[in-house]
């Protein structure tokens, strides 16, 4: 079976929309909708290279979004640090940047 990363926050919907923070104006419900699409849809077009500049401008704000506003912008590596999403973050931006390659949909 396919393990998707946001697919836990989607079949959980009500459960992550209680937790997750009002943030940019917008309430918990959202903010919760933008990020399992981030993470479900936004990373399968990654993988696909469909779209890969605009999938990876929504997973960068998503991943700076927690990386500043969740973790606090802390680097100290274990449980709850923003580590991980700071490495997300540089290689989706590395990939804004760079776009998909040759082996990809975009580039058919």
């Amino acid at each position: 079976m396919l393990m998707l990363h946001g697919r836990g926050k989607m079949m959980a919907f009500s459960a992550t929309a209680e937790k997750m923070a009002g943030l940019y104006g917008m309430p918990g419900n959202v903010n919760a909708s933008l990020a399992i699409f981030a993470e479900v849809v936004c990373s399968a077009m990654l993988i696909a290279g469909l779209f890969t500049r605009f999938a990876a401008l929504i997973l960068a704000i998503t991943m700076a979004t927690a990386f500043f506003f969740v973790h606090k912008s802390s680097l100290i590596a274990g449980p709850g640090s923003g580590e991980l999403a700071m490495v997300y973050l540089v290689a989706y931006v590395t990939l804004l940047f760079t776009g998909a390659g040759k082996f990809s949909v975009d580039r058919a």
